[in-house]
């Protein structure tokens, strides 16, 4: 219990000193120049966009957890992105998928492991929507040989992790026989829940 208070007491002084650190670095007229051709009309529509686009991904999955939660629970997912969000803002190497997989499976009572695999679900949905509207883009507006060179790869990894989880899925059953180990049943066990 310790270790929670000194988390919730050290997070907000540690927040408030990197803004302060920032803030001592930051060039102020640079700032200012740029504050002052914002097109505020624009720019208030910025958090509305962006609350209405979080209720969206929240919908999505919530959707996506139907089959193991057995009802639509928008609010735990809508948080869940939140969480998520916050999370990547604020910890290194996408730490913030982790701890909305962790948040998702305690408020859910499902498994982490079924969280995962909700959760890559939920990215798959993404970069799929992601091609698409690059493609169609693309149609329209020819990228630069650069861009469509990335697109490509993110297109290849995304290929890859596809084929992982789909060999995931073969193998699946045949990792965890009555004669494997106690850690090889263990991991079978795991796979088949993502699964």
């Amino acid at each position: 219990m310790k270790l929670l208070q000194a988390a919730r007491i050290g997070s907000p002084v540690l927040i408030a000193s990197l803004f302060v650190l920032i803030f001592f670095y930051a060039d102020l007229d640079k700032i200012g120049r740029a504050f002052a051709g914002i097109r505020w009309t624009w720019a208030l529509w910025v958090p509305v966009l962006n609350v209405v686009n979080t209720f969206v991904e929240g919908l999505r999955l919530s959707v996506i957890l139907l089959p193991l939660t057995g009802s639509l629970h928008v609010r735990s997912a809508f948080n869940s992105t939140l969480v998520g969000i916050i999370g990547n803002v604020m910890l290194p190497l996408r730490f913030g998928d982790g701890a909305r997989a962790y948040y998702i499976a305690r408020n859910e009572k499902i498994g982490l492991s079924r969280s995962f695999s909700a959760l890559t679900l939920d990215r798959a949905a993404d970069f799929l929507l992601f091609f698409a509207m690059m493609a169609l883009t693309a149609i329209l507006h020819p990228f630069p040989s650069y861009v469509t060179k990335m697109g490509l790869i993110a297109a290849a990894i995304f290929a890859a992790f596809a084929a992982a989880i789909l060999l995931l899925i073969r193998v699946e059953g045949k990792i965890g026989n009555e004669r494997a180990g106690r850690i090889r049943r263990r991991v079978a066990e795991e796979t088949g829940k993502f699964v």
